[in-house]
């Protein structure tokens, strides 16, 4: 009976393997950057800190929230997104979170073309001002 289970968890393991295998076969390659091809122009975010608290900032979109960086009172910092983000797929939200405050706030979702600017000074009461863009 035992060698029985072996038997079966042998092949389910070989199985699985198997089918993992050839789904990865089924993958599109991934390819590196040419020299001297012309790359997509990368989508900026700039924000103006009006709140009395430094800013941590993160962006939201298909996936968890990933940090941007922080923006100190009465600053503007500009924040490149990464490559891989592809704003033509995802509308992209911005979260921003007071340093030592209990409070956060999400943005709309934001329409943007790569290479866009998007600008959002955030106030005293950041729900009542929303990003948009240059």
């Amino acid at each position: 009976m035992r060698t029985h289970s072996r038997l079966a968890a042998g092949l389910a393991l070989a199985t699985t393997i198997t089918l993992e295998m050839a789904a990865s076969a089924c993958a599109p390659r991934a390819t590196l950057p040419q020299p001297g091809r012309a790359r997509a122009a990368r989508t900026q975010v700039q924000i103006t800190n009006h709140n009395w608290s430094d800013l941590k900032v993160y962006l939201v979109g298909g996936g968890a929230p990933l940090r941007l960086g922080t923006v100190t009172t009465t600053h503007t910092e500009t924040f490149r997104l990464p490559a891989w983000v592809d704003v033509s797929i995802t509308q992209p939200s911005f979260l921003v979170v007071p340093i030592g405050s209990m409070w956060s706030h999400l943005s709309e979702p934001v329409m943007v073309q790569a290479g866009q600017t998007i600008v959002w000074t955030v106030e005293q009461q950041p729900a009542l001002f929303q990003p948009f863009v240059r």
